[in-house]
């Protein structure tokens, strides 16, 4: 299904944020809640609260569901796609094969029928718009879920930043050095089944901000983090020299209540992360590390830790969608 002039005279307005709303508008943004049955863990990971699952994106940009209990897959699509947001019994995705260039394309597949392919919509963004497959040195496009009371967005936002040689003051100061950010809005109507062009002045205010989810403190001193589904929060305590690969002390408590869960060491001092029941899910890499002489390397994967001993109950690769290579001459090193 495509969308032609669906606004006619409104293409300033097409600087939009891919955005699936449920029902109405909200006035304010909230972190995401556990009112909606699904979470954003990090790009390309959903979380199903209700079904108990995470859907990824494999490294083949395949769709996998996951059991989160126990980390087996329960189907895989033919369809080359991301995951975005569940709506009703759909899994709504980027679609690789349609995204090129400024075109953008949703795949829905169903949860009932193992990933099936059922619809899926295509359209143009500004033609300043590269919404490419992977992110690289000088752009970036990212399209995630944000939600706004009981509404739910499916939000994009395309930076290009200019290439730069020989840092020089007086270029740095010119405007064509700065860089440039593009972003606005569809909508995904529940009844009509299909994309609509939106207006920026109907997005709710600060739909495009992001930023870690830092709650004020609950038992303690320190800054806390909460969870995907803010049913959680943690903190991260560096406890050793630099010298020593995990040193960084996580702890995790019940937002509602402050009662601490479990401890954990990471090599990082917070990451995005989801509780269900005594597991605990995030991310972990991409990495390098020489230990004992040899180069070991972590691709980026989705990790499932069991909060009562420490212990990995699994791990899946996913879809790292940066562009980390070639370097530019003479930088191999």
């Amino acid at each position: 299904m495509k969308l032609k002039n669906a606004f006619p005279g409104f293409k300033a307005f097409r600087l939009l944020t891919l955005m699936l709303v449920v029902s109405g508008y909200g006035e304010r943004l909230e972190a995401q809640n556990n009112q909606q049955g699904f979470v954003q863990l990090r790009e390309g990971v959903i979380i199903n609260k209700n079904r108990n699952e995470l859907y990824i994106a494999t490294p083949q940009w395949r769709v996998q569901a996951i059991s989160i209990a126990a980390g087996q897959p329960s189907w895989t699509s033919n369809t080359e796609a991301m995951p975005l947001a569940v709506f009703n019994t759909k899994l709504l995705c980027l679609d690789k094969n349609t995204t090129r260039g400024n075109k953008i394309g949703i795949v829905e597949l169903s949860l009932s029928s193992r990933g099936s392919k059922l619809l899926d919509y295509t359209t143009a963004l500004p033609d300043s718009v590269n919404t490419g497959n992977a992110n690289n040195a000088n752009s970036v496009f990212t399209i995630s879920p944000r939600f706004v009371q009981n509404n739910t967005y499916l939000s994009w936002q395309y930076t290009y930043y200019p290439v730069r040689g020989i840092y020089d003051e007086q270029s740095q100061q010119q405007e064509n050095n700065r860089p440039t950010v593009d972003s606005g809005a569809f909508r995904l109507e529940k009844t009509a089944g299909k994309l609509r062009v939106m207006k920026n002045i109907e997005l709710p205010p600060g739909l495009n901000q992001q930023s870690p989810v830092m709650v004020n403190n609950i038992n303690n001193e320190k800054g806390q983090f909460f969870s995907a589904d803010r049913l959680h929060t943690m903190t991260g305590t560096s406890i050793a020299s630099d010298d020593v690969f995990e040193r960084y002390r996580w702890e995790v408590f019940e937002a509602a209540t402050g009662r601490k869960l479990s401890e954990l060491t990471d090599y990082r001092s917070y990451a995005p992360f989801y509780v269900s029941g005594n597991t605990i899910i995030y991310e972990k890499g991409p990495y390098a590390r020489l230990i004992n002489g040899n180069m070991t390397e972590e691709p980026l994967v989705i990790v499932a830790v069991d909060l009562q001993n420490g212990n990995m109950l699994w791990k899946k690769e996913i879809l790292d969608n940066v562009n980390r290579g070639p370097v530019p001459p003479g930088m191999e090193q």
